[in-house]
């Protein structure tokens, strides 16, 4: 909640406070753009989250890469794909 309330108000306090804007001549200024925003926050949040974790990350992979694909360099099937019990 913390950061919906981040990239909603500051850019609106920003708009009134330093440009000194009318705000109340726009009609719905305060959520313009917040779900492009939000966006940008959850993907940011996920590089950050992978960077700070990368033992899970490679083991996520080595799980992925062993599980999909076969000894001959093709993809099996959805049915001879068998369920890790790591995750």
């Amino acid at each position: 909640m913390i950061g919906v309330s981040v990239i909603t108000f500051i850019p609106l306090m920003y708009v009134e406070n330093y440009l000194r804007a009318d705000t109340d001549s726009y009609s719905g200024l305060t959520f313009a753009g917040v779900s492009n925003a939000f966006s940008l926050m959850i993907l940011i949040w996920i590089l950050m989250f992978t960077m700070s974790h990368p033992e899970e990350e490679l083991k996520l992979s080595q799980v992925i890469l062993s599980n999909l694909v076969d000894g001959s360099g093709g993809v099996t099937s959805k049915a001879e794909v068998p369920i890790a019990d790591e995750f």
